[in-house]
């Protein structure tokens, strides 16, 4: 559950997985060492910030024993020299800094793959997602996920989103498509380069372009600015997740014609009422 905290910031207590035999309402790991009942030992909270979710690390996470906190160790190598190696622990505070830099939506801070309520007519969608998350970089052909207003498809690519950065520590970045050209907009206003606002998507490793086509009219002006992302991210052979609501095969309508445009090179998955 989350709960307000005196500054203005949400966070998620995190149940742990179990009780072990040390202690009532104590959980034990594999190891039989205590796991923390706030991070259920993943060593970060999430919590809400203003209009973005963030990660922390959790405070059972105390001085790394083997660097000492200091963050790296000291190697010295055939050549004589000694160097300063990050040290593992640095490892899950990288994947923290890139699930922050993400930029998913308070309103989804707590939404995983996890807590998705799957049904048995999407139990097809729930594997090739799974395996999409968690065997990326295999698979880097992108996703679209088509579906109606209210079926959970910014649940699922922000669940993707989590499982790359926390888990991966792949640079991924989340944009609202409707957002995204208020933002190009505002920047010519200003008199800011186009290309501040596109750099960006054009270059993370993982981008989400959530509702495609949503509430705009899709515009020559629009499918070029489009073009010039999806074009850029092909060649350099990035993911790209859409999410939509219109239906791929309304292609004679205009109005969906960036769904067919821009969804045709992913992986597409289509989901109902659930």
């Amino acid at each position: 559950m989350a709960r307000k905290l005196p500054n203005a910031v949400h966070e998620q207590e995190v149940p742990g997985p179990g009780t072990g035999e040390g202690g009532a309402g104590e959980p034990r790991g594999g190891s039989g060492r205590a796991v923390c009942p706030r991070c259920s030992g993943t060593g970060y909270r999430i919590e809400t910030v203003g209009e973005y979710a963030r990660a922390r690390l959790c405070s059972c996470q105390g001085a790394c024993e083997v660097c000492k906190g200091r963050g790296y160790l000291l190697e010295t190598r055939d050549n004589g020299y000694t160097y300063h190696v990050p040290c593992s622990c640095r490892k899950r505070i990288r994947r923290i800094d890139r699930f922050n830099r993400s930029l998913i939506p308070s309103h989804f801070a707590f939404k995983d793959l996890s807590n998705f309520e799957w049904t048995e007519k999407t139990h097809y969608v729930a594997d090739f997602i799974t395996t999409f998350a968690r065997g990326y970089p295999a698979d880097r052909s992108g996703l679209l996920l088509v579906g109606p207003p209210g079926v959970g498809k910014t649940h699922l690519v922000v669940g993707i989103l989590k499982t790359l950065a926390l888990e991966k520590g792949i640079p991924c970045l989340f944009k609202d498509f409707f957002l995204l050209l208020s933002e190009v907009k505002s920047a010519y206003e200003k008199g800011r380069f186009e290309t501040e606002v596109l750099r960006p998507l054009a270059e993370v490793e993982v981008l989400v372009i959530d509702e495609l086509g949503k509430g705009r009219s899709n515009s020559d002006w629009e499918h070029g600015l489009l073009d010039e992302i999806v074009c850029k991210r092909y060649n350099q052979m990035k993911t790209t997740l859409f999410t939509t609501n219109f239906p791929l095969e309304s292609t004679v309508d205009r109005g969906h014609s960036l769904v067919s445009a821009y969804g045709g090179g992913s992986h597409r998955a289509g989901i109902g009422n659930l």
